[in-house]
């Protein structure tokens, strides 16, 4: 397990994610409501408040994946000796990895009006090569395990609502507080009742185990 040290000053934590890419030479680098700077160089939250404070720059990982035909004049991880691997971001509220995929351009609009107030003033500008983006990030990483399970036949990498339970009551526990309402010691994803996680928990699940998945997506009988 690679940890990143808090505090390195830029170019630090550029090495230090160089170090750790050309040791593992990663063929998949998946992000998870990972917080990924703007435009300006910060770190905000989906409501804008700047967090760059208490954000080590984990992204950097994802700017220093080669590309093929690098020719290595770039700084996007060639000159590291690492092999190409894929970048998948998944994200909600705009300001994750991946989702300067978007363009947000479009969806911000012209003379500062927004095409909804909830999307944000500052998004990432971190891209990926795949996003996936849910009403939350928990929701859009169950459905990647979901297709995981089918495509695999491996049904143990579906998520169970026991599962999910335990890891939201962890971070309960650690001191996590709701995304949206920011309430602590509350069982909620971004202001929604663990029971619905539970509900869409339940869907996923049924369609691996009755055989209703997308055909493209369906476990072979029997498994």
């Amino acid at each position: 397990l690679a940890v990143l040290p808090a505090g390195l000053a830029l170019e630090e934590a550029r090495a230090w994610c160089r170090g750790v890419l050309a040791g593992l030479q990663p063929q998949l680098l998946l992000a998870v409501e990972r917080c990924g700077r703007g435009a300006d160089g910060r770190y905000r939250n989906m409501f804008g408040d700047d967090i760059s404070h208490v954000t080590e720059p984990l992204d950097l990982l994802f700017e220093l994946r080669p590309h093929r035909g690098d020719n290595g004049d770039g700084d996007n991880g060639a000159q590291a000796g690492l092999q190409e691997f894929v970048t998948i971001g998944v994200g909600d509220g705009g300001n994750e990895v991946g989702m300067g995929n978007v363009d947000w351009a479009l969806l911000l609009g012209g003379g500062g009006r927004k095409l909804h107030a909830m999307l944000p003033d500052h998004p990432c500008v971190v891209t990926t090569d795949h996003l996936a983006v849910g009403a939350t990030s928990n929701w859009a990483a169950y459905g990647i395990c979901a297709a995981m399970a089918a495509l695999s036949g491996r049904r143990e990498l579906g998520v169970s609502e026991e599962q999910a339970r335990r890891w939201l009551q962890g971070a309960v526990d650690a001191g996590a507080v709701d995304g949206v309402t920011k309430e602590a010691g509350a069982l909620t994803v971004d202001g929604h009742a663990f029971a619905r996680e539970q509900r869409l928990l339940a869907a996923l699940n049924a369609m691996l185990d009755d055989g209703d998945a997308p055909a493209a997506l369906r476990l072979p009988r029997g498994n």
